[in-house]
């Protein structure tokens, strides 16, 4: 793992564009409301007792998934998105079969 080829400017537009997206679809005024429903959860909302440590371990997470997503790039040698499609396809898509 060479920490070096990692292109930490993209790491960090990952991480924001990925907080600003997460903001949108968990906002109660945009997609959560019916996500929710569709999730058959409760009336009561997870992770509103310690937003703090919540938001801490969402930025933790998403900065982890884009640092490893520069280094499967890096690997396989292919332009992002061919390499997050085969990701997907190789990962993802399988367990998707079972739902058919």
């Amino acid at each position: 793992m060479d920490f070096g080829s990692i292109n930490w400017l993209a790491v960090v537009v990952c991480v924001v564009v990925s907080m600003i997206s997460g903001s949108i679809w968990y906002n109660p005024k945009t997609f959560f409301p019916m996500w929710w429903k569709v999730v058959g959860a409760g009336r009561e909302q997870p992770g509103m007792e310690n937003m703090g440590v919540t938001w801490g371990l969402t930025i933790l997470a998403s900065f982890v998934q884009a640092v490893a997503m520069s280094f499967m790039v890096n690997v396989m040698g292919t332009p992002g998105i061919l390499t997050g499609f085969m990701l997907w396809l190789g990962f993802i898509a399988p367990t998707y079969l079972l739902d058919f």
